[in-house]
């Protein structure tokens, strides 16, 4: 692999995930009060009957959920490891500093649990996995160096 000396190397960085929703006011409730978002920016696009929004979290990162009219669900696995068995994007990964703390709250919002907190294949990490209410893959990840102090 060869080193890009970084002033040459083009600056990228995430900006946000989408999410195809069955019923955008509910979810954009869900995900704003689950993991504190607030409402940044609200658009449709009326010749293919599509809205969406894009929540904002404080820490900067953004999730942009969406609403067409005849979307169908695409495939669920029953579980965080048979997910991977399907193309695509497998899951929503979220670093938190509290791994129990938040997963008690998304939870609390109506989250149906896969596993519950545990410690990771590294063993210096913390790992938990969750469906949304629509069924949509969340992981919680806690690193030590963003661990409470």
């Amino acid at each position: 692999m060869t080193t890009i000396d970084p002033a040459q190397r083009p600056w990228i960085g995430f900006d946000h995930v989408g999410i195809v929703v069955s019923d955008l006011d509910r979810f954009t409730r869900w995900y704003s009060d689950a993991l504190d978002l607030t409402l940044e920016l609200e658009w449709g696009w009326e010749q293919i009957d599509l809205r969406g929004v894009v929540l904002l979290h404080p820490d900067g990162w953004r999730l942009e959920l969406t609403e067409r009219k005849g979307a169908q669900p695409s495939p669920r696995a029953p579980s965080h490891a048979d997910q991977h068995l399907l193309l695509g994007v497998s899951h929503l990964c979220l670093q938190v500093r509290d791994i129990q703390r938040v997963f008690d709250k998304l939870v609390a919002a109506g989250a149906t649990v896969l596993m519950p907190p545990q410690v990771a294949v590294d063993p210096n990490n913390m790992i938990s996995y969750m469906h949304d209410p629509e069924g949509n893959l969340i992981e919680l990840l806690q690193r030590p160096e963003t661990s409470p102090a």
